[in-house]
């Protein structure tokens, strides 16, 4: 028990994506560890209840840390954010959501999906390869877990995060 709960303390502090969490007025953080995700480019997605742009690192920031505080409420909002084009940093949410869920296996799904669809740097997307494998060693699928760990080492071969 005490080891799982240390792996998803884990997963959780590796969740945020630096380039989607800094706000437009803060520099973006350069990614340090591989499980940032590419952010999109700085485009508004309009926001239907108040007619107002969304601006898409203030949103992820926003959604990410209700994903981790109160998951329900992030999956929600990840779902109203994708609708509103949010785009891999909606998924991206959505996924953190899963995993405060208990829904190990679909979000570790979602992740890998996230990873093979984005059009991100390796670095990148072998960062969300990483975390689904986190989330499968949390649903107890070995197998899967050193699969999308190997294939994220395929994608940054020798990374000291990964190989840890």
């Amino acid at each position: 028990m005490r080891r799982l709960l240390i792996l998803a303390i884990g997963l959780m502090a590796c969740a945020a994506p630096p380039s989607w969490a800094a706000s437009k007025d803060e520099p973006a953080a350069k990614p340090s560890a591989p499980s940032a995700v590419a952010a999109p480019p700085a485009v508004a997605a309009p926001n239907s209840e108040h007619g107002q742009a969304i601006d898409q690192a203030v949103q992820y920031k926003h959604c990410v840390a209700l994903a981790r505080v109160k998951p329900e409420e992030g999956w929600e909002e990840s779902l109203a954010w994708a609708s509103l084009a949010g785009g891999d940093p909606a998924r991206h949410c959505g996924a953190i959501a899963l995993i405060g869920l208990k829904q190990y296996e679909e979000a570790a799904t979602r992740l890998e999906e996230l990873a093979r669809d984005s059009h991100g740097a390796a670095r990148l997307r072998a960062g969300m390869l990483a975390q689904a494998g986190q989330a499968w060693l949390l649903a107890k699928n070995t197998e899967r877990a050193y699969a999308a760990q190997t294939a994220a080492l395929g994608l940054v071969p020798g990374a000291p995060d990964l190989l840890i």
